[in-house]
């Protein structure tokens, strides 16, 4: 899969709205990792989530969600680049640990294929150091666990559906 530009950018107003209905809800029916956008190779990151936190933060600065189980990564957005609910898309860094509001550039090495509330939320997984066994391992328990977590909540529906990994050409689910 090559590498390109990812379905849309932001520009300085925020997420498009025809970027949003061009890439949202593409669910139904199912879709594979070819159906996808292919991953830009490296995106700007801001934290919003640090490794260690149970609260997950909405693009809005409000409490979006708090989980049962901490996160075990650093999580956040691109704010360049938009996803289909609207706000930026999110990203799931491996590695050190990184305060909230941390910004930086992060090579994409795989991504993580989730659905939430019945629409595509899938989130760009950046590691300086690529994307180890340990880390797949930790991506696709995490995932599965928060889908469940979402459920269980009353969040609608949630589904992880797989990690696709670029620095090796591997997909696992």
């Amino acid at each position: 899969m090559g590498r390109g530009a990812v379905g849309s950018r932001v520009n300085s107003g925020g997420c498009r709205a025809q970027d949003s209905a061009r890439l949202g809800n593409l669910v139904p029916g199912g879709m594979t990792a070819a159906d996808l956008p292919p991953p830009p190779a490296s995106i700007d990151v801001v934290v919003e989530v640090p490794r260690g936190s149970f609260i997950k933060w909405g693009a809005d600065g409000g409490v979006d969600f708090v989980s049962p189980f901490p996160c075990p990564f650093d999580y956040g957005s691109a704010p360049a680049f938009c996803a289909p609910d609207g706000d930026p898309a999110d990203a799931v860094l491996l590695g050190g640990g990184r305060g909230r509001g941390w910004r930086g550039r992060l090579p994409v090495v795989g991504r993580v294929r989730f659905v939430d509330g019945g629409q595509r939320d899938d989130k760009w997984v950046c590691s300086a150091r690529g994307l180890e066994r340990r880390h797949r391992l930790a991506l696709i328990g995490f995932f599965r666990v928060y889908a469940l977590a979402k459920r269980w909540t009353g969040r609608g529906p949630a589904r992880f559906e797989g990690l696709d990994q670029w620095d090796s050409g591997s997909t696992a689910s």
